[in-house]
């Protein structure tokens, strides 16, 4: 009886001592080193946005994961997408308004997470051009990348505050672009984002103003792959969302450090970063406004014709919930 006492008591030994371990790794926001080679993959994504992308890297978590991890960066989501789509990623990252565009023309596109939920919308306006409120932009020239977000806000903004597109002078630019053209006078205000929004208005000096430019809604970043990724490469998918998973750990629990990193990516000032971290919600989800998203944005689409199609599809099977719940099953709120 005494030598069953003392097993069980050595077994509860070896127990608690395991989950021990297993709480130092999480409290520091390691995962366990995956042995064997590291499967390559290629990631799109753009500076702002992927704080999440950005820890994961710098704190190696995706080498812990098994993965061998090339970061492909770009000014535009629309960039990172065009680049999975045309073979030269595995993995793109975007706003879901630009995943929505693109879904109805390539039935085989994938979400496989939402990486960040971002109020960064601002329009940007010349004071010496009139502008102090929204209404002011009658028969201004406004700067916007159309087939982004930008498109989809500036659409909601006109029909807020009552005017209609035709009243102003509208330009489709890139977003580095919008910054030169509006410190030079060549437009009177752009819709944009961290960090142009900062760069413009530091241009600008006293001569500038900021507007939010996306009303109550929030733009759901996500990370894109093709239905041949998820039936060929399963276990890079796992791999990829186990690593981002522990980066949403560390920022929890590393704020500051976090800021470091996100700021040092960026090529920014940490105190901007701080600044704007409020404005962000660096989770990895996929809930069910990330639906209704998708289906108000599909709908908005099909009405100003901007799309092949005249009926919302259903984007339950744009989704692939099932490597996100392996990860954490509590992430996936969608029904």
């Amino acid at each position: 009886m005494k030598s069953i006492g003392k097993k069980k008591t050595c077994a509860l030994i070896v127990a608690f001592s395991l989950l021990l371990i297993l709480a130092i790794i999480l409290w520091h926001g390691h995962t366990p080193k995956v042995s064997g080679t590291s499967e390559k993959v290629t990631l799109g994504t753009v500076l702002e946005f992927s704080s999440l992308i950005w820890v994961a890297e710098d704190r190696g978590f995706f080498s812990q994961s098994g993965l061998d991890v090339k970061l492909n960066t770009y000014g535009a989501g629309v960039f990172a997408l065009r680049d999975l789509l045309a073979s030269k990623a595995d993995f793109a990252t975007c706003s879901e308004f630009v995943f929505v565009r693109e879904s109805f023309a390539h039935k085989d596109l994938r979400v496989i997470a939402t990486i960040d939920k971002a109020f960064e919308g601002d329009l940007v306006a010349r004071r010496d051009s009139g502008i102090r409120d929204y209404s002011d932009l009658r028969n201004k020239r406004l700067g916007l990348m159309m087939a982004t977000s930008a498109e989809f806000f500036f659409s909601i903004m006109l029909t807020l505050h009552k005017f209609d597109k035709d009243d102003l002078e509208i330009t489709d630019v890139g977003l580095p672009e919008q910054v030169e053209m509006i410190e030079q006078g060549k437009l009177d205000a752009i819709i944009t984002w961290q960090p142009y929004t900062s760069d413009a208005l530091s241009r600008l000096g006293g001569n500038g103003i900021a507007l939010p430019a996306q009303s109550d809604q929030p733009m759901n970043w996500v990370i894109v792959t093709k239905e041949e990724t998820l039936k060929n490469r399963p276990a890079a998918i796992q791999r990829l969302l186990s690593a981002v998973a522990v980066a949403e750990t560390f920022i929890s629990k590393e704020r500051e450090m976090s800021q470091e990193i996100t700021a040092r990516r960026l090529g920014s000032d940490k105190s901007r970063v701080r600044q704007s971290w409020s404005h962000h919600s660096y989770r990895l989800t996929l809930d069910q406004s990330l639906i209704l998203a998708m289906e108000n944005q599909a709908s908005w689409l099909i009405s100003n014709r901007l799309v092949k199609g005249a009926v919302v599809p259903n984007f339950l099977h744009f989704i692939h919930q099932d490597a996100l719940k392996a990860v954490n099953k509590e992430a996936v709120s969608i029904y």
